[in-house]
């Protein structure tokens, strides 16, 4: 090698070593930096995912990631009216709803929103409670019981969740609305949905509630009455009353929906007597979440004495006039009972010193129920067993019915016709009444008198039928009806009047106008003001129309009486019906209307000095045209002060007057 070659490598390697680590440390930190910088910027290089909503208001979302901002879940949006069905771009052309951005993939991203307006609607089985609210989800339970297929009509189970385009009305009813016991299930049964739903929302719920089964049997002597081939009926009845109202009525089976925590009674009536009701607790208590079975016990009665019950009809001093036991074990044998009542035996074996009543063969005191012609109206109680024999009664009236008789027909009522008062021994048993279904004491007097038509067109012609006296056995009577006829008329009048009956202003017209129009009650129609009759007969206005009642024939006008029996002198004669106008008292709290003062304060009515409604706290009554009236007897209750502002003390004019007592809430 040359010299000077020599000299070269030695000056580039040999002769300075620390020359050559330190180019070689710095090429190491170059490339180190090179590739660091490189990954800065790899690591905090800001890429984009851009979704389009697809929602045809042009609305692009953007948002940035880079490597370390991790997994992304870009998110479901939601649009009224549609349902998302995923997102396409990026993943591919097939809808995903579930899109994950990150976990080392880089690089900027575009995704656009797919939707439908075929929304998804699920329908859930509830039971609920009386007031509707939601107790216990029972969709699975209904739906196991379809499946295993116990539905008595063949239900099938459905798809719990259907798509419905947006804007249709959707109804839980869909998937069934059968109120029948054991339609969807044995232990619930169906009372309403949440209703029709004008879809929107995607994944929205509907409704179907229930209610949880009250099933009440029978058992005698332990056994079911069915395995002693005796018939539920010949046992006992009972009534059910839930959350103190009657459900049922005179039944002797009971397998319906009572809502869920409610009250609920079992009142045993009717009984059979030769058997007897065991008490054990369970006729009372509150509605589980579930089915509930109650068995109601009885026993055959056992005993050495023979007790009797005969059947007596008997008069208004309670003697005993003549028996009908045949007659009503008859009626009953023929399956004619109004009450599905059977015939019963008439002893009762009981041991001595064992109390007993009549009442204990039946005591319904509805017509129809024991017989047609006769109505029991009471019967010998708390009797003692002293012998071998004892006899309690049942005791009976006769039934009288009175119907009609027009147009050549006859028919229970007189409807639409005319209405009668019914008086028995001089006292009124019915008052305004078209119909009459009662008992009455042997040897009682009636009496029938009309009271009002309600056809102008028609009048009563007197009768036999007007009176009598009450037999052995039950009587029917129809009122005779004729048209109306004479050879002169009379024109009836409204009139509001005074104190004294001085007729102040006519109201014909009002009054017309008002049964007429939307307002009427619809308890009175407006019938011809001409009225045919003979001269020289009397009429009474009072017969066409005497309802006291407020709104009867308007609503600022109240009938109080009539100009009475009226001689027809000639074609045209007027009769006249008085009218008050109403004064109505209401309540002003804090310059806030109230139509009475309930819970504020009572107060008395006095008219021309005198009381007509005494600590009241609401007053709406006609009063006579010029009369004074006066509101007196304030008192407050805690919390108000009345404000005297004169109001309460006026003279009555021709129309309406409403009187607005001030009070104001006192400052605790």
């Amino acid at each position: 090698m040359d010299k000077r070659e020599n000299n070269s490598y030695f000056l580039l390697f040999g002769k300075n070593k620390t020359t050559a680590a330190t180019m070689l440390l710095i090429a190491v930190v170059c490339i180190f930096l090179l590739v660091f910088c490189c990954g800065i910027y790899i690591i905090f290089k800001p890429y984009t995912i851009t979704m389009d909503l697809n929602d045809g208001t042009d609305t692009v979302l953007v948002e940035n990631y880079n490597l370390n901002s991790g997994n992304i879940n870009i998110g479901i949006p939601v649009r009224e009216g549609y349902r998302f069905t995923g997102w396409t771009g990026s993943n591919g052309t097939k809808p995903q709803r579930k899109v994950m951005v990150g976990n080392g993939g880089l690089g900027d991203l575009s995704y656009k929103a797919n939707w439908t307006n075929k929304l998804h609607v699920s329908c859930q089985d509830w039971l609920v409670d009386a007031e509707g609210n939601l107790i216990k989800e029972i969709t699975s339970e209904v739906d196991k019981f379809l499946k295993d297929g116990k539905s008595n009509k063949k239900y099938k189970v459905q798809e719990r969740t259907i798509e419905v385009k947006a804007g249709e009305k959707i109804n839980a009813t869909k998937w069934g609305s059968d109120k029948s016991y054991k339609a969807y299930s044995d232990k619930y049964m169906y009372i309403g949905s949440s209703g029709d739903i004008k879809l929107k929302d995607d994944e929205t719920i509907v409704y179907r509630y229930f209610y949880p089964v009250l099933d009440v049997n029978y058992l005698l002597d332990d056994k079911k009455p069915s395995q002693l081939e005796i018939a539920d009926s010949t046992i006992a009845r009972f009534d059910l009353y839930v959350d103190g109202k009657r459900a049922a009525k005179d039944v002797s089976d009971y397998c319906k929906a009572v809502p869920y925590g409610s009250e609920y009674e079992i009142v045993i009536k009717a009984v059979n007597p030769e058997y007897e009701y065991v008490e054990t607790g369970t006729d009372a208590g509150l509605m589980p979440d579930s089915r509930n079975n109650i068995d109601i016990s009885f026993i055959t009665r056992q005993g050495e004495l023979e007790v009797n019950c005969e059947d007596w009809i008997i008069d208004s001093e309670g003697k005993k006039i003549a028996e009908i036991t045949d007659q009503i074990d008859s009626y009953l044998k023929s399956g004619k009972s109004s009450q599905k009542y059977v015939l019963q035996s008439r002893t009762m074996l009981l041991n001595e010193g064992d109390v007993v009543s009549g009442a204990d063969w039946g005591a319904d005191e509805s017509v129809g129920a024991y017989h047609s012609s006769y109505v029991y109206v009471g019967a010998s109680e708390q009797v003692r067993v002293k012998n071998k024999k004892t006899t309690v009664y049942r005791f009976f009236y006769p039934v009288l019915k009175i119907g009609a008789e027009y147009n050549g027909k006859t028919k229970d009522n007189s409807k639409g016709i005319a209405r009668f008062n019914v008086h028995v021994d001089g006292e009124i048993v019915a008052e305004n009444v078209t119909a009459f279904k009662r008992g009455i004491p042997y040897n009682s007097s009636y009496r029938v008198e009309i009271c009002g038509y309600d056809d102008y067109s028609y009048v009563y012609k007197s009768g036999y039928s007007d009176e009598g006296k009450m037999g052995k056995y039950g009587r029917t009577t129809y009122l005779s009806f004729i048209q109306r006829i004479g050879d002169g008329y009379v024109i009836l009048e409204d009139w509001l009047v005074d104190a004294d009956d001085n007729r102040i202003r006519e109201i014909t017209d009002e009054v017309d106008n008002y049964l007429l129009g939307s307002e009427n009650l619809g308890n009175h129609k407006q019938k011809k003001r001409i009225i045919p009759a003979y001269i020289g007969t009397t009429i009474d206005a009072s017969l066409f129309g005497n309802d006291e009642a407020y709104k009867a024939y308007h609503t600022d006008y109240v009938y109080a009486g009539s100009s009475g029996n009226v001689e027809v002198s000639e074609a045209g004669t007027k009769i006249y019906r008085y009218f008050y106008p109403v004064l109505d008292v209401n309540a002003e709290i804090n310059d806030k209307s109230k139509v009475n003062a309930n819970k504020v304060a009572t107060f008395s009515v006095f008219v021309n000095g005198k009381a007509v409604r005494l600590w009241t706290s609401d007053y709406c009554a006609g009063v006579p045209c010029g009369a004074a009236y006066e509101i007196r007897q304030i008192h407050t209750m805690n919390g108000y002060e009345y404000i005297d502002d004169g109001s309460s003390v006026g003279q009555m004019g021709d129309e309406r007057t409403q009187i607005s007592l001030k009070f104001e809430k006192t400052k605790n």
